[in-house]
């Protein structure tokens, strides 16, 4: 939350950097940088979004059973 709070307190700084440049002002300011884990999530989420066919969003999978546009049921009944 600290690291929230910093941000926040100092956003007119941060907007003032060209977009070209934020990574590198967070890098240095803050010691942030892009986790390989966040590229590794949305490859995998592709990937099951491909595997299970999934054409459109909200799209959920449980089980074998994907849901989906008219398919795609109350919250409170996919999880009971």
């Amino acid at each position: 939350m600290a690291f929230i709070n910093q941000i926040y307190d100092h956003q007119d700084e941060l907007n003032e950097q060209p977009v070209a440049d934020v990574a590198d002002y967070l890098t240095t300011k803050y010691g942030v940088h892009e986790s390989k884990t966040a590229e590794v999530a949305a490859q995998d989420t592709a990937k099951e979004a491909q595997d299970n066919g999934l054409v459109s969003v909200p799209s959920v999978v449980l089980g074998d059973t994907a849901y989906a546009d008219d398919t795609l049921k109350n919250v409170d009944e996919l999880i009971s």
